[in-house]
């Protein structure tokens, strides 16, 4: 599996009641290093929380890939907290 597929797998995004879901990933120039895959998950059914990000890398290991880390942040509904990203939580 791509480093995208895993990110995807991981943050269970065909279970989740996310209207849209973009993806980003960014590798080192020569492609082989680690991997940082960006998922943004808006339209969410939730009142209070906008939008999720979660910002996950991964690292080559034996023939595949292996998460180093993973880091996931909200962007709250008008009125109901912060409107940036941040792991503060909505109201």
């Amino acid at each position: 599996m791509s480093p995208t597929e895993l990110a995807l797998a991981h943050i269970r995004a065909g279970k989740t009641q996310a209207a849209r879901v973009s993806t980003l990933a960014r590798s080192s120039p020569e492609g082989g290093g680690p991997t940082t895959v960006t998922v943004l998950q808006g339209g969410l059914a939730d009142d209070s929380v906008a939008a999720v990000k979660t910002v996950l890398r991964y690292e080559p290991a034996d023939g595949g890939w292996r998460l180093a880390s993973s880091k996931r942040t909200q962007k709250c509904r008008r009125g109901r907290g912060h409107q940036e990203f941040s792991s503060a939580a909505c109201v």
